[in-house]
């Protein structure tokens, strides 16, 4: 998949900006506010059907201006498509957003997702392992719904009976049936989540594990774990929680409590990993969600890198540009520029540069 070209109108700092991407390498370059992230943050938008930053959709609209648009064009060897948003206040100043595909308003956000598929690579991302469980879940559920678009879908569905089953709890001494028939819903949407989940992390950890042991030089083995926030089967935990859960008035029990571990030699590495093992489990996890995804597709998915350079040293700048395929168009955004990133740009004679400076956008 190829991006060829994003139009943005009274978008976060970008009052109006149409950008014309090369199909493979780009590179955005500029100082810090200049709106480089708010020009990936706008593809991840339109493929993803969500900001990676927040899930606020009033954020993306310009202070004070009464709506924001978004369109992207791109195309692979048999396919144009086209992504429109439209982020607008009404009269009554509540936002809505609606999205066109190929010119066609869709009815949910879903079938929107996987139509141009992205992998993203931020600078939080390298803190992944030092953050929450629901950033590791995000991170997981991102690039699942990418590989699968039901997830999408089932995520929802979860969503959906664990907010009933907060609404119920959260006033006193629920209805009994009720509450029971809540539980079964949420029993069921949730195992769907987390087979789907535990299936697909297995088969990113065979790709993550080599790739890893590439970063070390074989010195040390990597796997991923799917660690749940329950013992047993998630019905029965269900109920052994109930008391519980109505003593807090908080659902307390399914896989929005969930984690992800990351194992090095055995032995847990947000507690053990050292900053630059860290960096290196998160660059070889990313690595795998893009392998995995171009199977899948049989196409390469274009792959947003945001000032990720910075953060990383030579080896593993060089360890991320050489697994790059030839063929994969990249949107890479940084502040300077360092050899390796030299390199990565003269090794495609059409590759563009695109200058952004902060007094080229509104503040």
């Amino acid at each position: 998949m190829r991006i060829q070209q994003i139009q943005l109108r009274q978008f976060r700092n970008h009052d109006q900006r149409v950008l014309e991407f090369a199909a493979h390498k780009n590179l955005i370059l500029g100082k810090n506010g200049a709106g480089k992230t708010n020009i990936l943050e706008a593809v991840h938008f339109l493929s993803h059907g969500k900001s990676q930053r927040t899930s606020q959709d009033r954020e993306l609209v310009q202070w004070d201006k009464p709506f924001a648009t978004l369109r992207l064009e791109a195309c692979s060897e048999t396919t144009q498509t086209v992504l429109e948003a439209q982020l607008v206040y009404t009269t009554q100043g509540t936002l809505r957003t609606g999205f066109k595909l190929d010119g066609n308003p869709v009815k949910a956000r879903s079938q929107i997702v996987g139509k141009i598929p992205t992998v993203t690579f931020f600078v939080s991302d390298l803190l992944m392992l030092r953050g929450s469980p629901e950033d590791r879940r995000q991170a997981l559920d991102r690039s699942l719904v990418q590989y699968d678009p039901l997830h999408y879908t089932r995520l929802q569905a979860y969503q959906r009976v664990k907010l009933q089953k907060a609404q119920l709890l959260k006033h006193g001494l629920p209805d009994e049936n009720l509450l029971d028939t809540l539980n079964d819903q949420l029993a069921e949407t949730g195992a769907a989540v987390m087979t789907h989940r535990m299936q697909y992390l297995l088969r990113l950890e065979t790709i993550a594990a080599l790739r890893y042991l590439e970063l070390s030089q074989n010195n040390e083995t990597l796997s991923l774990a799917y660690r749940q926030s329950f013992s047993g089967v998630l019905r029965e935990a269900i109920d052994q929680a109930k008391s519980e859960e109505i003593r807090r008035g908080q659902v307390l029990i399914g896989p929005h409590r969930d984690d992800i571990a990351f194992y090095l030699d055995h032995r847990d590495a947000a507690l053990y990993a050292s900053q630059g093992q860290q960096r290196s489990i998160v660059l070889a996890f990313k690595l795998a969600e893009m392998s995995h995804l171009q199977q899948k597709l049989g196409d390469s998915p274009v792959l947003l890198l945001d000032d990720v350079m910075a953060e990383l040293d030579l080896v593993r700048q060089h360890a991320l540009v050489s697994h790059l395929n030839p063929d994969m168009q990249v949107i890479l955004t940084t502040t300077s520029l360092s050899p390796e990133t030299e390199w990565f740009l003269q090794s495609d004679a059409q590759a563009r540069v695109f200058h952004m400076s902060a007094d080229q956008v509104p503040a």
